[in-house]
């Protein structure tokens, strides 16, 4: 079986479903933002995403799901600096207030889902 993430914002905590069993992760001082992942679909064509957002300290755990036909994926950081793949981590060296999006290509049409994070309060 897949790995499962699941993600509570209101109880900061990480469950990992295997096939084994699960195991559970209770996160202190972070962040954790997401959103609907398949808001405004129009047909099966369509592209959709989904992104994750953990923060400690100064770094970003970023964990984005994308599917339909996309032809690959990245993450802008907000900071000047983007990476290709869709499970990250990202150290900041500046705090501030940044927008992390999430952007799922495909043919002809994207799907970029962003969240603000604030980096070392």
């Amino acid at each position: 079986m897949k790995n499962v993430l699941r993600f509570s914002a209101a109880l900061m905590f990480v469950l990992f479903s295997t096939s084994a069993g699960a195991q559970l992760t209770v996160l202190k001082n972070t962040q954790v933002l997401q959103a609907n992942p398949k808001a405004n679909l129009n047909n099966d064509e369509d592209i959709w995403a989904d992104a994750y957002v953990i923060v400690k300290g100064k770094t970003a755990i970023c964990i984005g799901t994308a599917g339909g036909p996309i032809t690959g994926t990245h993450w802008d950081f907000g900071d000047g600096s983007s990476a290709p793949g869709d499970k990250l981590k990202h150290v900041y060296n500046t705090k501030g207030l940044f927008s992390v999006c999430f952007v799922a290509e495909g043919k002809g049409a994207a799907r970029i889902e962003c969240r603000q994070v604030m980096i070392g309060k």
